[in-house]
């Protein structure tokens, strides 16, 4: 199952800060829902443990997050991979940034995610909401969090 949203955030900060955030795996992993610290594995990727609720269930993910295709300050790409029991995800996002002012970013994403596995056929109709109140979640926990 693939799914996709895009959305427009103004952020009250430089843009500069904003991308450093971009980079920042303290930020990112508290911003996709860790339950601990992320740890590096190579350049700009980190692995997260986390866990998706779907309904009245808690499912433990490892999520990575990957940053690449990188044109500081304005441009990247983001993939995320969660693994773990009955859950295969796969989140790529694209970023563009743009100065609108001296503290103010305009930060356009557009994600995709794609569920296969088990929780993809039990609950389709469940997960599709739930992926989207999360990829629009980090995008605004970000947005705070660079501020």
């Amino acid at each position: 199952m693939i799914l996709r949203w895009e959305g427009t955030l103004e952020i009250e900060t430089s843009q500069e800060r904003v991308w450093a955030g971009l980079l920042d795996p303290a930020i990112l992993a508290r911003c996709s829902g860790a339950e601990g610290s992320a740890r590096e594995i190579g350049e700009y990727r980190w692995e997260v443990p986390a866990r998706i609720s779907i309904g009245m269930f808690k499912l433990p993910v490892t999520l990575e997050i990957a940053m690449h295709d990188l044109v500081a300050p304005s441009d990247g790409r983001m993939t995320i991979t969660g693994t773990g029991p009955g859950a295969g995800l796969e989140g790529r996002s694209t970023v563009r940034l743009t100065s609108i002012g001296p503290d103010r970013t305009r930060l356009e994403w557009k994600a995709e995610s794609t569920v296969a596995g088990p929780i993809a056929k039990f609950g389709a109709g469940l997960i599709e909401p739930v992926i989207q109140r999360q990829t629009e979640g980090f995008w605004e926990e970000f947005a705070r969090a660079v501020r």
